[in-house]
């Protein structure tokens, strides 16, 4: 993990807390977002700023005479709480509950305002901080409101990303604790998620290899965050397909397992570097993706739900090197075999997939404002 940095807590008596109500999304510009935490004579904290790379928090002004909400007792602010994607929140909302180990027990829940304003949070958010901060309670700002007690911690993120630090040893103590079933060698597949998603082509393929070598292949959405983490503490080897599980393992990697990631698009080193910093393995696996399929209507965000071909002859090549694999059995697909797949993609979601390959001119238009 890397050293310490200045961490503080700031303890605000009779502050406030607003929601999200504005949401600029980033384009050609940064984009920008209000909610946040405020000193009782309607200051904005500027500690309780919300990272976010491409993005600036920018709270608006608290009409204080006009707040009938009221918070009693002691309360720890988390920020903006990504509720409803997974990676999003892991990444985004966990990097001030650190205080919870340093804190009195009179701290006792964590006042969140959510990312999208009409919607609760998902099952995930509270499935995970009952495995951090078991017994902590979790309130979701949905109007100004007026904080008896509000302690407002550092936040540990690098460019709005969760990193590991020292102090988050015992907030991910129970975490690393958890044991499954032990199962050494794991594969961290998507092939069971919506095909809306971002996907690699040609998975089962790698499913069946892998199986083949004795990994178990894990479908992570079928699981309870503690069956996930105990798979991740029992392995002494791990292969993700890119997506958002890998940034559940980061809070409980170990450097001496074996880590390689298979890209879905170009290698991303969002994911490295955070594992690492938890004091995790330096993943393996450069990315072997030649070619990506979108939607023909190329909407804005379309390369996050990409259809990433890869090269089998490379990845296989990759993993041999690292010795994740022997290479006996080692299973590719046809080029049949991607085009019925892209065929069936393209039924279920009744779209028209194009390779990005036939499109060098692809603009992609973001919408100029959203409200959520």
């Amino acid at each position: 993990m890397p050293e310490p940095a200045s961490l503080n807590v700031e303890f605000i008596a009779n502050g406030y807390v607003a929601p999200l109500t504005q949401l600029q999304l980033h384009g050609a510009v940064r984009g920008h977002f209000d909610g946040g935490a405020y000193y009782a004579d309607g200051e904005v904290c500027q500690a309780g700023l919300h990272q976010k790379d491409g993005y600036d928090n920018t709270p608006l002004p608290i009409d204080r005479s006009a707040v009938e909400a009221r918070l009693e007792g002691s309360h720890v602010f988390g920020g903006m709480l990504q509720n409803k994607h997974f990676g999003h929140f892991l990444v985004e909302s966990l990097s001030r509950l650190w205080a919870f180990s340093f804190l009195s027990r009179d701290y006792a829940s964590v006042v969140y305002y959510n990312r999208i304003a009409h919607m609760d949070a998902s099952s995930f958010i509270p499935a995970v901080l009952d495995v951090l901060c078991p017994g902590v309670r979790l309130i979701m700002v949905k109007q100004p409101t007026l904080v008896e007690h509000l302690a407002v911690p550092t936040t540990i993120a690098r460019a709005g990303v969760i990193q590991g630090h020292p102090s988050m040893a015992g907030l991910l103590a129970p975490a690393r604790a958890l044991r499954g079933e032990g199962h050494r060698k794991i594969y961290v597949s998507r092939s069971r998620l919506n095909p809306f998603d971002g996907m690699i082509l040609g998975e089962g393929f790698i499913e069946r290899s892998l199986a083949a070598e004795g990994y178990h292949i894990v479908y992570p959405e079928t699981l309870s965050i503690r069956e996930q983490f105990a798979l991740y503490n029992d392995a002494d080897t791990v292969i993700f397909a890119d997506g958002s599980a890998a940034h559940l393992y980061a809070l409980v990697a170990r450097a001496d397992q074996k880590l390689f990631i298979i890209w879905r698009r170009k290698l991303n080193y969002t994911y490295v570097r955070q594992i690492e910093s938890f004091g995790g393995p330096t993943a393996q696996g450069t990315s072997t993706i030649e070619e990506l399929f979108v939607p023909s209507h190329a909407p804005w965000g379309v390369f996050a739900q990409a259809k990433g071909r890869p090269n089998f002859d490379n990845l296989k090549a990759q993993l041999l090197q690292g010795g994740f694999i022997t290479g006996d059995g080692w299973q590719a697909p046809t080029e049949t075999d991607i085009q019925d797949q892209l065929a069936d993609v393209e039924k279920i979601l009744n779209v028209k997939l194009v390779s990005t390959n036939t499109l060098p001119d692809l603009k992609l238009v973001r919408p100029k404002a959203r409200q959520e």
